[in-house]
């Protein structure tokens, strides 16, 4: 016999589709290729193939929660973590931009300056990290990610953070998340830690 837990599982999915149950966040859908809500038309659908949940790729271009990566090469698209991929030429970020909303406080990172409509899901932050090295790149964990010579924040290149030494402290003890052979580091930006 089956938990009321399961049997609602059950008719939640076949209620939705096996498609909207699968862990992608990209389903086939009347013919079609679907993100979420957002109905996408891959440049050459007949390579279509999406990566996980967040990256698609074709033989054309590269794909983040259903958006067209601008000028990215499909074909090479790799995905290094949940939120980071690169092709032979790029290393892509994309992620939630979290934002603020009068009814609903925040919704994670406050990554845009504007008000969130309640009704609509926050909106996605695609970035190229200008200058990455893809076959270099390194996730390090709170949004940081380093190559031989940059680091990055969610995207946002550090000036003056040393990338042969950053290091991420993932304890969320003290004043600073990361730190390299200059100073300390707080979500993206240098501070002074705490003795």
């Amino acid at each position: 016999m089956f938990s009321r837990t399961s049997l609602i599982v059950m008719l939640l999915c076949a209620g939705f589709g096996v498609a909207a149950c699968d862990a992608s966040g990209y389903r086939k859908s009347s013919g079609g290729w679907m993100h979420g809500d957002f109905k996408l038309t891959p440049r050459d659908a007949a390579t279509f193939k999406p990566l996980d949940d967040v990256f698609a790729r074709d033989a054309l271009r590269g794909y983040c929660r259903g958006s067209e990566v601008a000028d990215s090469g499909g074909a090479s698209l790799a995905v290094v973590s949940e939120r980071e991929a690169h092709d032979e030429n790029n290393v892509y970020f994309c992620d939630t931009a979290y934002v603020r909303d009068r009814a609903n406080g925040y919704h994670g990172h406050r990554d845009v300056d504007s008000l969130h409509e309640p009704h609509l899901p926050p909106p996605d932050v695609l970035r190229k990290l200008d200058g990455a090295e893809p076959a270099a790149i390194r996730v390090l964990g709170l949004g940081y990610a380093a190559d031989t010579r940059h680091v990055w924040h969610r995207g946002r290149p550090l000036a003056g953070a040393d990338a042969s030494t950053f290091a991420v402290d993932e304890s969320h003890q003290g004043d600073a998340d990361a730190t390299d052979k200059s100073g300390a580091w707080q979500h993206g930006k240098r501070v002074v830690a705490s003795k």
